[in-house]
């Protein structure tokens, strides 16, 4: 099964505070090409977003390349096993989970 989600998902969404598992267990996954994620802008407007554990967990076949800064609005404190149990596909970028308030990393 191919599958995409829509970039704007979390669109003014300030006070969103969890996803924990929100793709877990889905059996979701994608056909040639490795699904980048995030996508640019997905979490802009998440700024009280604090946990995504266990968001793609248990998607055996879904090959994920983790892109960007796509977090970096966010006050992350628990990204455990965030993409456990899934094909990530190459190396996690450096500045995936770095976070800014006011161009100031937290």
């Amino acid at each position: 099964m191919d599958w995409d989600i829509p970039s704007t998902i979390f669109k003014g969404c300030t006070k969103l505070n969890s996803i924990e598992g929100i793709f877990a267990n889905l059996n979701i996954g994608n056909l040639n090409t490795p699904y980048k994620f995030p996508l640019d802008g997905m979490f802009d407007d998440c700024v009280s977003l604090k946990n995504i554990s266990q968001l793609f967990y248990g998607n055996h076949h879904l090959k994920l390349q983790l892109v960007g800064e796509g977090f970096k609005n966010c006050v992350l404190e628990d990204v455990s096993e965030a993409f456990a149990d899934t094909g990530v596909y190459g190396s996690i970028p450096y500045r995936l989970f770095f976070m800014e308030k006011d161009g100031v990393i937290q």
